[in-house]
């Protein structure tokens, strides 16, 4: 599928800046900004609204943003977009004599914030005038701040102007300027030209200005200005020219004659003054459009632009299928339309003549319009005869034409008869079929077996097809290799010199089975688990309704053992086990679940990293380092059958000293028990390392709950702090379990 792509051709047409005239007038500080939009194939975009981003960068092109703004303008109908900068606060208080500035557009042309054409260029001296605004040269009134003033130190002894160091330099004339006089500077002293006449040119002869007439040098060649509509087309477009811009020093554009050659080798149209013209090219390749434009004089001035006629850009794309059920007559043909082009398609179908390469100038069908495959049938062959057939598709622009097929109809010869044989012995990958050929359509039958597709309703032997012996008679196919769980659909076929003759269609739907997959090696081990997950390989043409991994200390763990479930439906999943104690070996497999049942992938052991200390309360005893008011309980433990247990109703400490050789994580289990959460009773569970609470758990129900917190090296005393929120109903507690210290 071709894709079309937005670019912009920005130009920066004018850039001008608005001063203060006088004090009680201000005009706004703005810059005028002119850019034209063009697409990836340089037709303008016309009429459209785009969003733009403008900033001003100090220094460079990749300098700091001293002023930012944002406008959504919409192009006119050449293209073109207008808009003006500044206004804003911020753009008064740039100091365009400090440094030079750059000017960075950003465009969305889809009118939004997405901004991905972005374009950068230096602003010249006009914007600079802005320095002028501030008066950053002007003079202050006083006579002090003048530099090269008048030295007077002589002049006020002798009195003499001559003596005066200095001086300002005194313009005099004989005679007073007259208007449109030329004041000019002779090298001695300042001299007056007078003006000329209407029509004549300031022209400089030995150095010094003089009037003359044109006709005295020669008049100046117009300038031969011309646009283009569009810079890439096709044979079917019309390209249009506009010269209305041309320019000449004598004429008006309006009386100057132009005259157009849209090819290097063709001639040139004759001279008018009509300023716009059109051409349709017939033939693709690169092309030179001249201009040349003549003034009443008869100077001549050219410029030529350059495009590029090339149908395949905006062609349709589209394939044309093996022919079938040839008859002297008649044959079955189509096609596939792959993309559209520049257009939608609004006309496909297959075109044949007895000539290679046809046309839809020679016979053709019509079998609808857009997207997609299509099946003709062509009529009215005549017998005996080879025919070339081609699909073709027909956009706005063009029509395209698939590969060629070749089709020989026969005289006498027919397609063979043939029937298909019932599916049998179905399995999840494979079927028994066949078929029976009754009647050789009058010429031998050189294959036969069984065509089937599990998306074409309507296979041949261009789909997947078994060879199953020649001549007449039943015969059995064996279809393999078919995912399972699949509906395929399929015929039997027969084959002689007149073509292929098929059998009924059937339905055959492979049986489903449990998913295949394999287990991904373990990463990130630690003491408390680590990462496995699976890759499905297969479904079993079923559902996959769970997914994720099994884990335990013997060999061949299920789902009945521990798993952790995976939420992704991507057949590549990641999953980790979190409920693991170190220094332990499991056994590892990655499971899936359809409809059928649960497949499970290839084992794998993983060996827990080692602790600092690990204790999980199973010797049903208080072990040694820990104290308060917590006990061993029977009742709830999260592994195994015990876990430490608060007092009931009341506030209670479980604490445990150790000393640890490195930093580490200390994770464990707990589990907060109200039962009289509905008259107020709220219990909560505090955990403190040396004295500092580290963090505070509040009230999840029953549900045992992990954490992990960092400790680091040497001797500590942690507590698990259980706060009962009111005494008065003495039934809720809290409970911990299987606290790991890793290293």
């Amino acid at each position: 599928m071709k894709q079309l792509f937005i670019v912009l051709t920005a130009v920066i047409l004018t850039a001008s800046v608005y001063l203060p005239q006088q004090a009680s007038a201000q005009a706004p500080q703005k810059l005028s900004y002119q850019a034209v939009i063009r697409n990836s194939t340089s037709q303008l975009v016309t009429n459209t609204k785009i969003g733009m981003k403008i900033s001003i960068l100090q220094g460079s092109a990749t300098g700091t943003s001293v002023y930012t703004e944002t406008q959504t303008p919409t192009t006119n109908a050449n293209g073109l977009v207008n808009v003006e900068i500044g206004g804003l606060t911020g753009f008064d208080l740039i100091n365009w004599g400090s440094n030079s500035y750059y000017l960075k557009s950003e465009t969305d042309p889809l009118g939004g914030t997405n901004y991905t054409i972005i374009g950068t260029t230096q602003l010249l001296s006009t914007p600079y005038a802005l320095y002028a605004a501030k008066a950053g040269n002007g003079f202050s009134g006083s006579y002090v701040d003048l530099t090269n003033k008048p030295t007077f130190a002589t002049i006020a002894t002798s009195g003499s102007y001559a003596d005066l160091l200095n001086k300002p330099l005194l313009v005099y004339t004989a005679t007073a300027p007259a208007s449109g006089d030329v004041l000019y500077y002779n090298g001695t002293a300042w001299s007056l030209l007078s003006k000329g006449t209407d029509a004549q040119v300031l022209k400089l002869e030995t150095g010094l200005p003089k009037w003359k007439n044109l006709s005295d040098y020669g008049s100046v060649i117009p300038a031969a200005i011309f646009n283009v509509s569009q810079l890439l087309g096709t044979t079917v477009q019309s390209i249009s020219v506009d010269a209305s811009s041309v320019l000449d020093d004598v004429d008006a554009p309006t009386t100057l004659q132009v005259r157009w050659k849209w090819e290097d080798t063709g001639t040139f149209s004759a001279w008018s003054t009509t300023k716009t013209a059109t051409n349709t090219y017939t033939t693709e390749g690169a092309k030179n459009i001249t201009l040349e434009v003549k003034d009443s004089q008869g100077n001549v001035g050219t410029s030529s632009k350059a495009i590029v006629i090339n149908n395949t850009l905006f062609s349709p794309m589209v394939s044309t299928t093996l022919a079938s059920n040839i008859t002297s007559s008649t044959v079955t043909c189509g096609g596939s339309v792959i993309a559209n082009g520049a257009s939608n398609i609004t006309a496909y179908g297959v075109c044949w003549a007895t000539t290679q390469n046809p046309t839809i100038a020679n016979s053709k069908t019509t079998d609808g319009t857009g997207l997609g495959s299509f099946i003709s049938n062509v009529t009215g062959l005549a017998a005996g005869t080879t025919y070339y057939v081609r699909a073709y598709a027909t956009n706005s622009t063009t029509t395209s034409y698939g590969n060629q097929v070749t089709v020989a109809t026969p005289i006498t010869v027919l397609f063979p008869t043939v029937t298909t044989t019932a599916a049998s012995n179905i399995t999840a990958t494979s079927a028994a079929s066949g078929g029976n050929v009754t009647a050789t359509g009058g010429a031998t039958v050189t294959e036969r077996g069984i065509c089937w597709s599990s998306t074409n309703q309507s296979p041949t032997i261009a789909d997947s097809h078994t060879s199953d012996g020649t001549g007449t008679g039943a015969y059995p196919s064996q279809i393999t290799g078919i995912p399972a769980g699949t509906i395929i659909y399929a015929k039997a076929y027969a084959t002689n010199s007149a073509g292929t003759g098929y059998g009924s269609m059937i339905t055959i739907t492979l049986t489903k089975t449990i998913p295949v997959l394999t287990t991904k090696a373990f990463t990130d081990i630690s003491a408390m688990g680590g990462v496995s997950g699976g890759t499905i390989s297969s479904t079993g043409g079923g559902t996959i309704t769970a997914r994720g991994i099994c884990r335990s200390e013997t060999p061949n763990p299920t789902i009945a053992d521990y798993k952790a479930s995976s939420t992704t439906t991507i057949a590549s999943f990641s999953t980790a086990i979190t409920q693991a104690k170190p220094s332990t070996t499991y056994y590892v497999r990655a499971y899936a679940t359809n409809e059928i049942g649960t497949g499970y992938g290839n084992e794998i052991t993983v060996t827990t990293s080692d602790a600092q200390y690990f204790t999980s309360f199973e010797s049903g005893m208080t072990p040694s380092g820990w104290s308060g008011q917590f006990s061993i309980t029977n009742t709830l433990a999260f592994d195994g059958s015990y876990s430490l247990k608060s007092l009931v109703g009341s506030s209670s400490d479980a604490i445990f000293t150790t000393t640890l050789a490195t930093s580490g994580i200390v994770s464990f289990y707990y589990s907060l028990d109200d039962t009289n959460s509905g008259v107020g009773n709220n219990p909560s569970l505090d955990f403190y390392i040396d004295n500092v609470k580290i963090a505070s758990f509040p009230n999840q129900g029953s549900a045992w709950v992990q954490s992990t917190q960092s400790i680091s090296a040497g001797t500590h005393t942690i507590k698990w702090h259980f706060n009962n929120a009111s005494n008065a109903w003495g039934s809720s507690h809290g409970k911990i379990d299987n606290i790991i210290i890793s290293k």
